[in-house]
């Protein structure tokens, strides 16, 4: 049940989140009020890492003479998630899937207000003795029921991607679109994310949205309860083999059941060492014997592309974030950009852009310093060295290890930027600047148009990596414009400018996740 603030509660203090004994003391008192109980005693609650749209903390409490109540307390944080839905949207489809088959946390109870605790939150029943780490399942321990878990994990999804959202009473609280047209609310779903992430005229998200318009995929015929982020890691596993619940339901929505199990097939969510939980093609045969569905190819190759056009926004907006806060976000926006570069030669070949042309270059880690190892880039370097080989193991939790070993990995990458840096901007501002030079001469009109002339006559810009970037960022926007005006390639000469942009962007986007090779999380 959702419940209302009482007369007299205090509004919510100032900041991101509440101290833990404040939120215990404001926990304990809507605890009471809700259950109409005289005293509620409350531990202080233990933040759970991880996650980015949600605050999570163990909670343990207990009412009077009963129970004690072992809890997770699931809050919406003022920012930095991927969802603006408050808890409610959440609550509605875990409520709706219990008994379904899918399994999902118990509810316990939930509120929108945020007087209570600082924010809308949930309280949902402790699923206990079992773990959502998705790195353990590749450890020994788990590798006599790893096929197990996996074969029941896109059961699961397949279970899901079968029931009847209008029986489940969901088609009110997300909208159910027509089966033949929910391609078209995943393309707006696309658009809402680079809009999120200020990444509308990202030169790769622009050409990603043209594909997905002209390349429609077949419909399922299906509508279906979409999770949004079926992945390992928003399951808890034990070690018997069983599945005990599905997490993070804050991104679900009505559509094509395709999305999800696209999305879980990606390469991201390999082991380190590419492992899997099970073969590709027995995770698609369990989720097609469960759901009644065929997945077609060419499905699987639209909402893969969506996912990488949504994937850009969320990076986006996950930069903006990093930079605002000074790096707080670092482990999720680098995770993100992790997963794109990963995903990149795949997505590079679903759409049909051309090999890259450009020459490889030395990976980060023995990348040698241009002035003798004295450079910034170098102590950066060094820096990282010294975290993953004095900190990170001397850390108190196995959580915290993981991160601090993660940040030796970003600093790697964020050396590779200060040594190369200059290069990359550079070489990027004079393929895009020759590319608009030739659309001049090819097909002068659309290119006088999207404004080539005019951003070419502009003095060159300076060596400051600060100077290269906007220049770069000038190039890149008129080469989007005329990327609208020749997508279709209606004459040779469009063609040949579509042709030469596709080239620059694929090896643009090279030149970005060069730096990311060997760069892995924990």
């Amino acid at each position: 049940m959702t419940e209302q603030t009482p007369a007299g509660v205090v509004s919510p203090p100032d900041g991101p989140e509440p101290r833990a004994e404040e939120l215990r003391d404001r926990l304990a008192a809507f605890l009471r009020h809700h259950l109409g109980v005289p005293e509620v005693v409350v531990d202080p609650p233990e933040q759970i890492q991880g996650g980015a749209s949600r605050l999570s903390y163990r909670v343990r409490y207990r009412a009077g003479d009963d129970p004690v109540v072992h809890a997770v307390l699931r809050m919406v944080p003022e920012s930095g998630g991927f969802t603006t839905e408050g808890a409610e949207y959440e609550a509605v489809v875990i409520e709706a899937l219990a008994g379904s088959g899918v399994p999902v946390p118990e509810i316990l109870c939930r509120s929108e207000d945020p007087a209570w605790l600082g924010a809308p939150f949930m309280l949902m029943v402790e699923v206990r003795n079992c773990s959502s780490d998705a790195a353990l399942l590749f450890e020994p321990r788990f590798a006599e029921v790893r096929e197990q878990i996996g074969r029941t994990f896109w059961e699961a999804l397949g279970r899901l991607a079968a029931l009847d959202p209008v029986r489940l009473g969901l088609a009110e609280a997300a909208g159910l679109p027509d089966a033949d047209q929910a391609w078209r609310l995943e393309l707006d779903f696309v658009n809402e994310c680079l809009a999120a992430g200020g990444a509308q005229n990202h030169p790769l998200g622009r050409y990603l949205l043209l594909w997905l318009e002209e390349n429609p995929p077949p419909p399922s015929g299906k509508v279906a309860v979409v999770h949004g982020d079926f992945r390992p890691g928003n399951f808890l596993f034990d070690e018997s083999g069983a599945v005990r619940a599905v997490l993070d339901w804050e991104r679900w929505r009505l559509g094509d059941p395709v999305i999800d199990l696209a999305y879980s097939l990606r390469p991201t969510w390999r082991s380190k060492d590419g492992e899997t939980l099970i073969p590709e093609a027995d995770a698609i045969a369990a989720w097609e014997r469960t759901s009644g569905l065929t997945l077609d190819p060419r499905a699987r190759a639209w909402f893969e592309v969506a996912d990488r056009a949504a994937a850009l926004g969320t990076l986006a907006q996950m930069q903006a974030q990093y930079i605002a806060d000074g790096g707080h976000e670092n482990t999720i926006y680098f995770f993100v950009l992790r997963s794109l570069s990963a995903s990149w030669p795949r997505l590079r070949e679903l759409v049909g852009l051309p090999e890259p042309t450009i020459a490889p270059r030395v990976a980060p880690e023995t990348q040698p310093s241009k002035d003798g190892g004295e450079g910034l880039g170098a102590y950066v370097a060094l820096l990282g060295e010294r975290i993953g080989r004095d900190i990170a193991p001397a850390m108190p939790t196995p959580h915290a290890r993981a991160n601090t070993a993660l940040d030796t990995r970003i600093l790697r990458v964020v050396a590779d930027r200060l040594e190369n840096g200059v290069d990359i901007l550079a070489s990027d501002n004079t393929e895009v600047a020759a590319v608009l030079e030739a659309a001049l001469a090819t097909a002068p009109e659309a290119a006088r148009e999207a404004g080539a002339d005019l951003v070419l006559r502009q003095a060159p810009a300076s060596l400051r990596t600060s100077a290269l970037q906007r220049r770069n960022d000038e190039l890149w926007a008129v080469c989007v414009r005329l990327l609208d005006r020749v997508h279709r390639g209606a004459t040779s000469e469009e063609r040949e400018v579509r042709a030469r942009i596709e080239q620059a962007l694929s090896n643009h986007y090279e030149r970005l996740v060069l730096p990311l090779a060997t760069f892995t999380t924990p």
